[in-house]
């Protein structure tokens, strides 16, 4: 599959964030997003369909995977279900958990600056676009820093390195784990192989995935 046929998802902002998104896509522990209706509406964006092929980069801008939408649904905010944030996998262990993280940005002044509103808020009736995708390709070439490296404590960046999958399957974590470089098992918080553990909470931006070759923002 060639990366640079696809149009661009961007997750969050360029650093901390979008390696933690990254990261988890990666590992296959995130496997659906939110964004805002208005998002779209305010750029006059089309939805999402389902079938509909990205291409993930990172902070560096590099396009470091395929992904795939499976399911698109408009819901109202209080309307968002457990599986849902559960698979944003973040570490949401319930909707009020996921919903007080996504309130959090949608209420920061940069949220606003983007919707170009400085007062917005959300209520019950907020349409949310609810998005599922499946990660359906890994460029070969992607290598990033962290893989194989003992994370500092608090960071939750390598959620891929946490259960040893990235390190399993890809050719760079092979490549460290042979060099001596990495290791499988990272300490006592680390989940099975089959069972990625979740990442901190946190609040994303709110835009989706655009048609557009280059974005700013995207989705958590």
């Amino acid at each position: 599959m060639d990366l640079l046929d696809l149009q661009v998802a961007e997750f969050a902002f360029p650093g901390p964030l979008r390696d933690q998104l990254v990261a988890a896509i990666m590992s296959g522990a995130k496997t659906s997003t939110s964004s805002l209706l208005l998002g779209y509406e305010r750029e006059n964006e089309p939805l999402p369909k389902v079938g509909q092929l990205s291409a993930v980069v990172d902070s560096q801008g590099r396009r470091v995977a395929a992904i795939e939408v499976t399911e698109l649904r408009v819901v109202r905010l209080a309307d968002v279900d457990l599986q849902h944030a559960l698979d944003e996998g973040e570490g949401f262990e319930s909707v009020a958990q996921w919903r007080a993280g996504h309130e959090r940005f949608w209420h920061s002044p940069e949220a606003r600056a983007e919707l170009g509103d400085a007062s917005f808020s959300v209520n019950d009736d907020t349409l949310v676009v609810a998005e599922r995708f499946r990660l359906v390709h890994r460029a070969e070439d992607y290598c990033p820093s962290w893989i194989g490296a003992r994370p500092p404590a608090g960071d939750v960046v390598p959620t891929a390195v946490h259960h040893g999958r990235f390190m399993q399957d890809s050719a760079c974590g092979q490549q460290r784990l042979a060099a001596g470089q990495g290791e499988l098992d990272l300490g006592p918080d680390v989940g099975a192989p089959d069972r990625p553990p979740p990442i901190s909470a946190r609040p994303f931006p709110t835009r989706p995935d655009s048609p557009r070759p280059v974005q700013s923002t995207c989705c958590s």
